[in-house]
């Protein structure tokens, strides 16, 4: 298996600064209401990016606070985000990469033989969206310029959304993100069932994680590669996953493409 380029996510990661770069020099937006794809004071990282001094596989999102079940917050906490609970044994704990995933993202890169197909994991909210008010998941501001990044990326990829919301909040999100045929282009839309967490942590503030194992295991989603009667299928070496979190994709660091919140 060949390892996932830096030039095959090249184009995700440009179109996303051109089209920030559109928004900054659009003079009728005000600096206030932007939520912009890229932060052009950080280059947007690759799944081959080089990690800053001290950063591992699996390195803590510095936004989120993490505690154990049960553990009562603490005054030095104030003024933060809220705690999230860690997962518990029953929805798998706080995932590592494997050892399997990390010997294949070692490997040299190499120029792939022919233009490959690539699935893009699209992540809403922080990524695509904003919601103001957590009590309304269905009240969101759209990124500036979002609806031509998807447009690129339909063009381009296979498309799934994926999701903490709640399918309900999922479905309803999508509905007006994705208007009229532009749902279709999607393969999948995946929530908050699909992180695999027991009833209690699915219905607490749990930090979850999207394991791609998932993704990949799931017969309806490998029956949308357009080669897969040829035996190819989406792994490792051409799965890319938008997220605003570093923690959301920690098991696969290097598939991740990390966008501001």
């Amino acid at each position: 298996m060949e390892r996932l380029l830096d030039s095959e996510v090249e184009d995700v990661r440009r179109d996303a600064a051109a089209l920030n770069e559109r928004a900054q020099e659009n003079p009728r937006i005000e600096r206030n209401e932007q939520h912009n794809l890229t932060d052009r004071s950080r280059p947007a990282e690759s799944p081959c990016t080089p990690r800053p001094p001290g950063w591992r596989p699996g390195h803590i999102d510095e936004k989120v606070v993490l505690r154990s079940p049960g553990t009562p917050g603490t005054p030095d906490t104030a003024g933060r985000r809220d705690q999230i609970n860690k997962p518990s044994r029953a929805s798998g704990g706080v995932p590592e990469p494997s050892a399997a995933y990390i010997k294949q993202a070692s490997l040299p890169p190499r120029e792939a033989p022919e233009p490959r197909h690539i699935l893009v994991i699209i992540d809403l909210n922080g990524a695509l969206i904003h919601r103001p008010d957590r009590r309304k998941p269905t009240l969101y501001i759209a990124r500036t310029s979002a609806d031509l990044f998807l447009d690129y990326l339909f063009s381009r990829f296979k498309c799934m959304v994926w999701s903490a919301a709640r399918p309900n909040n999922v479905d309803q999100m999508c509905r007006q993100l994705f208007p009229g045929k532009a749902r279709n282009k999607l393969i999948a839309e995946w929530g908050r069932d699909k992180m695999g967490l027991s009833e209690e942590d699915y219905n607490k503030r749990t930090q979850v994680y999207k394991r791609l194992e998932t993704v990949w295991n799931d017969r309806g989603i490998q029956a949308c590669h357009p080669l897969r009667d040829y035996g190819r299928r989406w792994d490792q070496t051409n799965t890319v996953l938008i997220d605003d979190s570093r923690e959301k994709g920690r098991s696969h660091p290097y598939n991740l493409v990390k966008v501001p919140e």
